[in-house]
């Protein structure tokens, strides 16, 4: 019996295109892909300095495997960055050739391309909605406000959770040990 085992993509002519593959986790996916077979498309933007000396030995690695390698270093969220990479898609990979088309910008993309201006969205904010933590804020609030004077005006018709009012008594005693003290 042989069977073609159904990871091994060369000599296939098939294409992978990495959005964000010269560093992190679109640089080891496109590498396991190049030593897989598939030919790799990546689209990038980092500083000429950084990609002369930190990241041209990982793209000098991918090409190792036997594969060709078409590297952008452009901005993929600007029309024009986007559009040149899809021109080099359908140049260089051709019809039917992409095998996976895989995103993983992730420097400054924490922040809403478009605004979001859903009925939802503002009603989520007001009723104490956070960002996560991993996203900072698009704008902040100066870090000597305390946080009450930022909440919405509106008035709460729930109780404090037992955990606020614990943490909010606990900050009382604290404060009046420490002013007796």
């Amino acid at each position: 019996m042989d069977q073609k085992n159904p990871l091994d993509f060369h000599g296939s002519g098939e294409w992978a295109v990495v959005l964000g593959g010269s560093s992190g986790f679109g640089l080891a996916t496109s590498k396991r892909l190049a030593r897989a077979g598939l030919n790799i498309l990546i689209g990038h933007k980092d500083k000429e300095g950084t990609v002369e000396t930190v990241i041209k030995p990982h793209f000098d690695e991918i090409r190792s495997y036997g594969v060709k390698l078409v590297t952008h270093n452009v901005n993929l969220f600007d029309d024009e960055g986007r559009g040149e990479v899809f021109e080099s898609i359908a140049q260089n990979c051709g019809a039917g050739k992409v095998r996976l088309f895989m995103q993983s910008i992730a420097a400054g993309s924490c922040r809403l391309m478009i605004e979001d201006k859903t009925p939802t969205s503002a009603a989520s904010r007001s009723r104490g909605w956070r960002r996560p933590s991993a996203c900072p804020p698009t704008r902040s609030r100066p870090r000597s406000t305390p946080r009450s004077t930022t909440r919405a005006a509106t008035p709460s018709t729930r109780s404090p959770t037992p955990a606020s009012r614990t943490a909010r008594s606990f900050s009382r005693k604290t404060i009046s040990r420490r002013r007796s003290s």
